[in-house]
C-alpha cells in the first residue's frame, strides 16, 4: 500500500551516487536515536507509567519516575514512518542503480532484524507497560502498584509474558519470512504486512501516546465502550468482560493473531511448493 510512495521519492528525489545500504543505515539510525531517548528516560520501560509514578515518587527508588516527556514519543512516531519510508526505499535505489548483491540483502535484514527490539521496546515504553514485578526487582520492598486486573493479563501469565510476546511476535514473524525466502528466492508479503502498514500502526500508537497520555492503553476505555454499544443487543452477559481487558492487552492479542496467521500459512505454502523436509530446516539446529 505504502510502497508507490517510496518508489516516488527514490525516482524524484534520490540521487544515483546514494547507495543503497546507506539508505538502509540511516533508517536504522532514525530508530536507534529514538531507543536512545526512550531509554534514557525510561530506562525501565515502565516509569511513563502514572500509578507506578504515585507509588514510588518521594522514595529514593523512583524520584524521577512520572516526568517522562511526551515528546519522545511523538519522535519515536516520526522515527517508526522515517524508517519504514526508508525501509521500502533501499530495495527500490538497489534495482534503480543495479546495485544489488547479496551482501546488501544480508545487511538489509540485519538492520531489520535490530530494528524488531528496538521498536518492540518503544512500544512498551509508550504504552506505560510494567514487564515484570517491580517488587521483586525492588528487592521485595513491599511497594503497592494499583494496576486495573487484566483477564488477558492472567491468562498469559502477567505482564512479563506480555512483554516478552511484544518482543518475540516480530522476531519470530521475521525469521519465517527469512526461512521462506530461503526457498522461494524472494521475501513474500501480504498487501497488508508488518514491515510496511504494521509500523504505520505502531509509528500510530506512539502518536496517541504523545496526543493522549501513554496511560490511555493501560485504561479499558475500547472494550467497554463496545460492551456498553452491544448491551441492547447481547444483555448483560458479556459485561463481566468489562473493566478486565485494557487497550494494551488488545495491542498484543492482535501481534499474536497476526503472527498465528502469517507463520501458519507461510509454513504451509513452504511446505506445499518445497516438500515436508523443508521443516528440518525451519528450527536452528
Amino acid at each position: 500500500v505504502l510502497s508507490p510512495l517510496a518508489g516516488w521519492l527514490v525516482d524524484r528525489a534520490t540521487p544515483s551516487w546514494l547507495a543503497p545500504n546507506a539508505i538502509t543505515l540511516l533508517g536504522l539510525a532514525w530508530m536507534a536515536t529514538s531507543y536512545a531517548i526512550v531509554w534514557w528516560h525510561c530506562p525501565g520501560l515502565y516509569e511513563a507509567n502514572d500509578r507506578v509514578a504515585g507509588a514510588l515518587r518521594g522514595s529514593d527508588d523512583g524520584s524521577d519516575v512520572g516526568d517522562v516527556p511526551r515528546w519522545i514519543f511523538l519522535f519515536n512516531g516520526v522515527a517508526m514512518l522515517a524508517y519504514q519510508t526508508l525501509d521500502n526505499m533501499d530495495g527500490k535505489q538497489a534495482r534503480k542503480t543495479r546495485s544489488s548483491s547479496p551482501l546488501g540483502l544480508l545487511f538489509d535484514h540485519g538492520c531489520d532484524a535490530v530494528n524488531s527490539i528496538l521498536g518492540s521496546a518503544n512500544w512498551m515504553a509508550a504504552m506505560a507497560m510494567v514487564p515484570g514485578s517491580l517488587d521483586r526487582w525492588m528487592g521485595g520492598g513491599g511497594h503497592e502498584f494499583e494496576t486495573p486486573p487484566s483477564a488477558v493479563s492472567a491468562a498469559f501469565g502477567g505482564d512479563e509474558v506480555l512483554a516478552a510476546l511484544l518482543v518475540f511476535c516480530p522476531m519470530i514473524a521475521f525469521y519465517v519470512s527469512t526461512w521462506e525466502q530461503y526457498y522461494t528466492g524472494k521475501l513474500i508479503l501480504p498487501p497488508f504486512n508488518g514491515p510496511s502498514e504494521g509500523l504505520v500502526l505502531g509509528a500510530s500508537l506512539s502518536i496517541l501516546s504523545f496526543l493522549y497520555g501513554p496511560m490511555i492503553w493501560q485504561s479499558t476505555s475500547l472494550v467497554d465502550t463496545a460492551l456498553d454499544a452491544c448491551r441492547p443487543v447481547v444483555g448483560s452477559s458479556l459485561q463481566s468482560w468489562k473493566g478486565t481487558v485494557r487497550n494494551m492487552d488488545l495491542i498484543v492479542l492482535s501481534s499474536v493473531l497476526a503472527l498465528l496467521q502469517e507463520i501458519s500459512l507461510k509454513i504451509r505454502f513452504v511446505l506445499r511448493t518445497h516438500g515436508a523436509h523443508t521443516l528440518r530446516t525451519l528450527l536452528p539446529h
